[in-house]
């Protein structure tokens, strides 16, 4: 006898219809899809600043000890250069430490912990303080504008994911967080 002519019996059902403890996690509303969307093209303009900024640190750099000059002039160039060496790395720190917060409050949205969009108010109120911040800092000279320009970006987007965080489709989604199939 061949195994090809003999068939299986058939499977009986199973005895237990309970489900399994792993529940799927829900799809999010279009408003915090939406609010994720911005966010994530937001770190882009981020990592952008700071790559450009980064290349073209010899450029930044000395232009800052311009500004540095410009705001004490009896300083001697060791200070200055230190000082200028420690606002550009400083800044640079500083706009990916934004970056990294907002990135882990994301993360606790989508986990529909409805706190991290009220922490990103704070949060976001703290970025637009770092683009200025930035702003006078990175784009000194010429050729700043991709640098201004990109500041600009990541602020009006992270703006913008604030905005839609707190969309009404959002509220439902993070008041049941504990029902998935209400959300």
């Amino acid at each position: 006898m061949s195994e090809d002519s003999r068939t299986r019996p058939p499977r009986p059902e199973m005895s237990d219809t309970t489900p399994p403890p792993v529940k799927a996690p829900p799809k999010a509303p279009a408003a915090i899809a939406t609010t994720r969307v911005l966010l994530l093209v937001s770190f882009v303009a981020g990592f952008v600043v700071i790559m450009f900024a980064f290349l073209s640190r010899n450029t930044r750099v000395e232009e800052l000890r311009t500004f540095v000059t410009d705001f004490d002039a009896d300083a001697d160039s060791a200070a200055i250069d230190t000082t200028a060496n420690v606002l550009f790395w400083a800044t640079l720190g500083v706009l990916t430490a934004v970056i990294v917060i907002e990135a882990l409050l994301l993360q606790a949205m989508m986990r529909r912990h409805g706190s991290g969009r009220w922490v990103l108010v704070f949060v976001v109120a703290l970025h637009a303080a770092v683009a200025l911040f930035a702003n006078e800092l990175l784009t000194l000279g010429e050729d700043g504008l991709v640098i201004a320009i990109a500041l600009v970006a990541q602020l009006l987007l992270a703006g913008a994911a604030l905005l839609s965080a707190f969309m009404p489709g959002s509220w439902r989604w993070f008041r049941k967080r504990d029902d998935p199939a209400a959300a």
